[in-house]
C-alpha cells in the first residue's frame, strides 16, 4: 500500500497511512521506503514529518533509514546537520554494505546541497574505499536478445543490474549518478569530466540513470534529436534496454526539436523494442502536435489514445485546446508572410474547421468523470473559443462558470438563439461534438457573429468621435457577479430558457472554479479581438471582476484599449487609461502601441505622430512595432513625409540591434576564450558527448 500511494504522488496519504498502522506491526523499511519516495520527488516536509514519527514511536534505525535522513538534510540545504548524521550512523555501521550505503548518501546529499566540489571528494573517497571490487565489466552481462521492456521494464531491469553487481557496487554507481545530475543541472562541465573520469579510470560503469542523466543534459545543451539519438544507441551496445523514462526522454528530445513525425516514428517503435505505451507517452505526443499547431494530427493522435483505452486527463485536454492558439498562431504568421490563406471566406473555413474539433473535445470535457476541469485548463479553453471566433462561448461560459452579468443586448441575443447553435453542448462524445459544430454559421466562426443585432459600444458622429461608454457606470441591472444558476435563471425575458452553455452546471459545479484574473483577462482579451462589436461585454466583464475583488492590471487595461482602436473609441480609451493611472498601474509598451493604434484609427496619422513624439519627449523608446504602425497607416493615407520617418526609425533601429548582436557575439568569443585559457572545459559543440567520451586522454581498461 505504501507502494501504490508514493508511485502516484500521494506522499502525505502514504504517511497517514502509515501513521494508521499499529507501532508493533510497523517496520523500519516502511519509514525507509516512504521518506526515499519523498527525498526522490522533493517532498521534504512529509519527509521530515515521517522520520519525527518513526522518532516518537522509538524504532531502531539502520544503514539504510540513517542514509534517507542525510539525503533528506543535503536537500533541505543543512550541510553541517547532514555531516553529523552521517558521521553518527557511520559509527554503529556495520559490514561493506552498510558503510556504502552511508558513503553514497553522503555523496548524494552534497551533491544535492550544491556542495559540487565536496561532492567529487566524497566520490572520490568511497571508490577509494572499495576499490577492491574494481573494474567491473561495462556490458552488466545482460542478455541483449531478451526484448524486456513490457510493464515493469525499469524494475526488471535494475533487478538483473542488482544480480550482477555486489551491493557496493550499486552504491557507488548510485552516487556517481547523483553527483554527475547535480554537475548537469549546474552546467559544470568540468565537474562532468572530473566525475566521469574518476568512475571510468576505477572501472565503475554507467548503469541507465547515469545515460538518463546525460541524455536530458544533452537536451539541455541543445544538442539536438540526433545526439540523444545517438546516445540511446550507446546505451544499447553496452547492454542496456532503454525504458519508458528513455522513450520520454526521446519524445521530450523530438519536442524540443519540434518535430513530430519523428515523435511519431520514436513512438510507433516503443512496441517493437518491448517497451509498453502509457498515457504519458501518449499526452507527450499530443503535446507535441499541440505545439506543431497540427489540429489533425493532434485530433488523430487523440483517437488512437482513446482506441488503446487510456481515458484523457488535464494534460490530455491541456494538450488538445492549446493546439488551437499554436494554430492560429502560425496561421497568422502566414497570413503576414503572405503565405497563408489571403481570402476571408477561406479563413473563416478554417476557423469553422478548427471550431468543429473544438467542439468534440469539449463534449468529451465535459463528459469526463472524474472532472478533468481546472483553472488553467478553463482558461486555455477561453483563448481556444476566442481564436476559433466563438465569442459567444465565451461569454455563455463566463455567465455559467463566473455568473458574470453580460450586456443587456447581448444577453437578449444569447437567450433568444437556438440551442443547436455554436455555443451548445455537444451530446458527451468527439463525434457527436464535431457534427454540433459543423453546424455553426461562418459570421459567428470568423467572427463571433458580428451581426447587426449585437451590441455596439459607440455609434460614429459627425466629428469622426464615437459616442464612449461610460467606463465607470456599471452595466445595465446593476453590473457585479453572481451565481451561475442566479444568472441562468435571471437572463432572458418572460418564460424562456435560458441558452445552454458549452459546459454542462454539474462539471462546473464539480470544478469549483473561482474568479481570477486570467481567467477574466482570457475572457476579455476574446471581446476585445472582434472590436466594437462587443466592446461593452468587455467593460461589463471589467466591472464583473472588479465586483468579484480582483484588481485589473496592465494586460486588462492594455486588451481594453486595444478593442477600443477598432472602434475608434478614443474617449473610452482616455478614460480607461485615467483610471489605470488612478490604480497606480504603470502603462508598459504594448498598451503605449494599443494607444497609437487609438489615435490613429480615430484621428488619423498626425494625432499618431503626435502620441509617438509624446513618448519619446517623456523618455520612452518606442519599439519597432510602434513605427511599424506608423509606417502602415501613412501608406495607406499616402502620407509619405511621415512613412519616410518611419523608415528612418526603423532602420536605425536595425542598425542598433545588428550593433547589438555582433557585440554580444563578441563577449561570447572573449568569454569562450577566458574559459580555455583557465582550462575550463566549455561542450560548445551540438554532438553526443557520450560517457566514455568525458575523458581528456584515452583509459586503458
Amino acid at each position: 500500500m505504501l507502494r501504490a500511494l508514493c508511485s502516484v504522488g500521494r506522499h502525505a496519504d502514504a504517511l497517514t497511512y502509515l501513521a494508521g498502522v499499529p507501532t508493533k506491526r510497523q517496520r523500519t523499511h516502511m519509514y525507509t521506503l516512504l521518506m526515499r519516495a519523498c527525498n526522490e520527488a522533493g517532498a521534504l516536509g512529509v519527509a521530515r514529518e515521517c522520520h519525527d514519527m518513526f522518532l516518537r514511536r522509538r524504532h531502531t534505525p539502520d544503514a539504510r533509514l540513517a542514509a534517507e535522513v542525510v539525503m533528506l538534510l543535503g536537500r533541505s540545504g543543512e550541510v553541517a546537520a547532514a555531516e553529523a548524521a552521517w558521521r553518527h550512523a557511520l559509527g554503529a555501521a556495520r559490514g561493506e554494505e552498510e558503510h556504502a550505503c552511508l558513503h553514497a548518501a553522503r555523496a548524494a546529499a552534497l551533491a544535492r546541497a550544491g556542495q559540487l566540489p565536496a561532492a567529487v571528494a566524497a566520490l572520490e573517497a568511497i571508490l577509494d574505499r572499495f576499490a577492491d571490487l574494481l573494474p567491473v565489466d561495462a556490458s552488466f552481462s545482460l542478455d541483449s536478445g531478451d526484448s524486456g521492456g513490457g510493464d515493469g521494464d525499469g524494475d526488471q531491469q535494475r533487478w538483473r543490474e542488482q544480480a550482477a553487481h555486489p551491493p557496493p557496487v550499486r552504491y557507488m554507481q548510485h552516487a556517481r549518478n547523483a553527483v554527475l545530475a547535480a554537475a548537469q543541472a549546474a552546467g559544470d562541465a568540468a565537474a562532468v569530466r572530473r566525475v566521469t573520469g574518476l568512475a571510468t579510470l576505477r572501472g565503475l560503469p554507467p548503469d541507465l540513470a547515469t545515460y538518463h542523466s546525460l541524455l536530458r543534459a544533452a537536451i539541455a545543451h541543445g544538442d539536438g534529436l540526433a545526439a540523444v539519438q545517438e546516445g540511446v544507441e550507446e546505451l544499447r551496445r553496452l547492454g542496456m534496454r532503454p525504458t519508458r523514462e528513455t522513450y520520454s526522454i526521446l519524445l521530450r528530445a523530438c519536442a524540443v526539436e519540434g518535430d513530430p513525425q519523428a515523435a511519431q516514428a520514436v513512438f510507433d517503435g516503443m512496441p517493437a523494442r518491448g517497451v509498453s505505451q502509457t498515457r504519458v507517452h501518449h499526452n507527450a505526443l499530443l503535446h507535441i502536435y499541440s505545439h506543431a499547431g497540427d489540429l489533425q494530427g493532434v485530433d488523430g493522435a487523440y483517437r488512437r489514445m482513446r482506441a488503446a483505452g487510456f481515458a484523457p486527463d488535464a494534460s490530455t485536454f491541456q494538450a488538445l485546446l492549446s493546439s488551437i492558439k499554436h494554430w492560429a498562431a502560425l496561421e497568422t504568421a502566414a497570413r503576414v508572410e503572405g503565405e497563408g490563406p489571403a481570402p476571408q471566406v477561406e479563413r473563416t473555413m478554417q476557423r469553422k474547421a478548427a471550431g468543429a474539433l473544438l467542439a468534440g473535445w469539449v463534449a468529451d470535457l465535459d463528459a469526463a468523470r472524474p472532472c478533468q476541469l481546472t483553472p488553467a485548463l478553463f482558461t486555455t479553453l477561453l483563448h481556444a473559443y476566442s481564436q476559433c471566433g466563438e465569442i459567444h462561448s465565451v461569454l455563455l461560459l463566463m455567465r455559467d462558470a463566473c455568473g458574470c452579468q453580460l450586456a443587456p443586448d447581448t444577453s437578449r441575443q444569447l437567450d433568444a438563439a437556438p440551442c443547436g447553435s455554436s455555443g451548445s453542448r455537444g451530446s458527451g462524445s468527439s463525434v457527436a461534438g464535431r457534427a454540433a459544430a459543423a453546424d455553426v454559421p461562418a459570421a459567428n466562426a470568423a467572427a463571433g457573429g458580428g451581426a447587426g443585432g449585437e451590441a455596439r459600444v459607440a455609434r460614429s458622429s459627425g466629428d469622426g468621435e464615437a459616442a464612449p461608454l461610460a467606463a465607470d457606470v456599471p452595466p445595465e441591472g446593476g453590473g457585479g457577479t453572481r451565481s451561475g444558476a442566479e444568472a441562468a435563471g435571471s437572463s432572458g425575458g418572460g418564460g424562456t430558457a435560458p441558452r445552454a452553455g458549452p459546459l454542462s452546471q454539474r462539471t462546473l459545479q464539480r470544478a469549483h472554479l473561482a474568479p481570477s484574473l486570467p481567467v477574466f483577462n482570457a475572457a476579455i482579451g476574446a471581446c476585445t479581438r472582434v472590436g466594437r462589436w462587443h466592446m461593452a461585454d468587455a467593460v461589463a466583464l471589467l466591472h464583473s471582476m472588479m465586483s468579484a475583488g480582483l484588481s485589473p492590471d496592465v494586460h486588462t487595461y492594455t486588451s481594453l484599449i486595444s478593442g477600443c482602436a477598432f472602434g475608434r473609441q478614443a474617449a473610452l480609451a482616455r478614460e480607461l487609461w485615467r483610471q489605470m493611472e488612478e490604480r497606480g498601474i504603470r502603462p508598459n509598451i504594448v498598451t503605449h502601441n494599443a494607444m497609437v493604434k487609438v489615435e490613429l484609427f480615430t484621428y488619423g496619422v498626425d494625432a499618431g505622430t503626435a502620441y509617438l513624439r509624446r513618448m519619446v519627449q517623456q523618455g520612452l523608446d518606442p519599439d519597432r512595432a510602434s513605427w511599424s504602425t506608423l509606417l502602415v497607416a501613412a501608406r495607406l493615407a499616402k502620407r509619405g513625409d511621415v512613412a519616410d520617418m518611419a523608415l528612418q526609425q526603423l532602420a536605425g533601429r536595425e542598425e542598433e540591434e545588428e550593433a547589438a548582436a555582433a557585440e554580444a557575439a563578441r563577449l561570447e568569443e572573449a568569454a569562450a576564450a577566458v574559459a580555455a585559457a583557465a582550462g575550463v572545459a566549455v561542450l560548445d559543440d551540438h554532438r553526443w558527448h557520450g560517457y566514455y567520451e568525458q575523458q581528456e586522454e584515452e583509459d586503458e581498461w
